[in-house]
């Protein structure tokens, strides 16, 4: 890109370096992106700016419009030498806050894990999904996802500091804690339950329980406290 807007620096067509303008895509190959500039000519995206871009461009069709900044005005050529990368964020952006608001799953491909969690990319964007938020299947290996591409639930989205927080257990496991929820909702204070012992600690044991939601015995886990274990006193 350095050598265009070295090579590339001509008398502009009525357009200045950095100005947003509308363009129609024409031709769309694996290295570079066409698009017809309301009448202004041809504008090219290609090299760095095809690259950073690229998830973006993937998802367009001749025909579709999108909004890119000039980066050089005019070639010897003709062409306008254009970059998509804030359109691109913008997209994302948009698709995330959509995906939040109505539940639905997105794609996200593991980059990386540390001691939190996992760092992945989002439409071209870094989004982590805590250890918290990780299924009990993939929690017990959280190295095996990286490299592979999954399904995430978007939580918490901050674009002034580019907080992108997603959930793995929600899509995985979200059924299972939708019947969860409702089982919960239907336990009532003072009933008796039948229950398994899970854990035992200190202060208490986690006792799990089942309730029947939905035709399906949905198991529940709860702690008895170590008080609420016996009327006489217990040994540690």
């Amino acid at each position: 890109m350095a050598e265009l807007l070295q090579a590339y620096g001509g008398a502009p067509k009525g357009l200045t370096r950095g100005q947003k303008v509308k363009g129609k895509v024409t031709e769309k190959s694996s290295k570079r992106l066409l698009l017809d500039i309301e009448g202004k000519g041809e504008g090219l995206v290609a090299e760095k700016a095809f690259d950073e871009a690229k998830s973006f461009i993937k998802g367009l069709e001749v025909g579709d419009e999108v909004i890119a900044e000039v980066i050089v005005a005019e070639t010897p050529d003709g062409f306008t030498i254009l970059s998509l990368r804030k359109a691109a964020q913008e997209t994302a952006w948009e698709k995330l806050k959509e995906a939040k608001k109505e539940k639905k799953a997105i794609g996200v491909l593991a980059k990386g894990v540390n001691p939190s969690g996992v760092v992945v990319d989002v439409v071209g964007l870094t989004g982590f999904i805590p250890g918290s938020q990780l299924g009990k299947q993939v929690s017990k290996n959280p190295s095996g996802l990286v490299g592979k591409n999954f399904k995430a639930q978007v939580l918490e989205l901050d674009r002034l500091t580019n907080k992108i927080i997603l959930s793995e257990k929600a899509e995985s496991e979200g059924e299972d804690m939708e019947l969860a929820s409702k089982a919960l909702k239907k336990i009532k204070k003072g009933e008796v339950y039948k229950g398994r012992v899970v854990t035992v600690a200190g202060f208490g044991c986690f006792v799990e329980i089942k309730e029947k939601i939905e035709g399906k015995e949905v198991p529940i886990e709860g702690l008895v406290h170590v008080s609420e274990l016996s009327w006489g006193k217990i040994e540690k």
